[in-house]
């Protein structure tokens, strides 16, 4: 299934995108689609996601332990702000 959506590009793409178009005779939803595919794979296809894991500290805790957390590194500067 695919749907149409509407996009506004800066000028310095929208120049790019058509010229590559031209260039590869194709259509500027093509040049597109393509651009996306690479970013989010194709339909169906597993995706790496680059910034998933991104806040991951290699511990074994969760939202449960997270008040205790910030109170073991945080105290010192929550105090300071108290203040």
């Amino acid at each position: 299934m695919t749907r149409r959506t509407t996009i506004t590009l800066p000028e310095r793409i929208d120049d790019e995108v058509r010229r590559d178009a031209r260039r590869r005779r194709v259509s500027v939803s093509q040049v597109i689609r393509e651009a996306l595919a690479k970013v989010y794979g194709e339909p169906g296809e597993e995706v790496d996601v680059p910034f998933i894991g991104i806040g991951d500290s290699g511990r074994d805790w969760d939202a449960a332990d997270f008040d205790k957390e910030l109170e073991r590194t945080w105290a010192d500067d929550l105090r300071a702000e108290s203040r």
